[in-house]
């Protein structure tokens, strides 16, 4: 178990195939992921309490890879910024 993870859009690029992820508290997906590259590299979310995603991800596209998700939030714009 995990209590919380950052993925960037180099991490997603860096990685051959799709990855899940599992048990994981905080799951926070970088701004920098484009809806594109989430789709394509993220097979599944399950069992993670807390998913963060940013603006430009529509959540109810991305909720249909999530299975056992608690709650998801999306980034508030100067969480984006940085």
């Amino acid at each position: 178990d995990l209590e919380e993870l950052t993925v960037t859009s180099k991490d997603l690029e860096e990685i051959e195939g799709r990855v899940k992820f599992r048990n994981i508290r905080k799951l926070v997906i970088d701004n920098s992921v484009t809806w594109e590259l989430f789709d394509k590299k993220i097979a599944s979310i399950v069992f993670v309490d807390k998913v963060v995603l940013p603006k430009h991800i529509p959540k109810l596209k991305a909720l249909s890879k999530m299975k056992l998700v608690k709650k998801i939030e999306q980034l508030r714009e100067e969480e984006e910024k940085g």
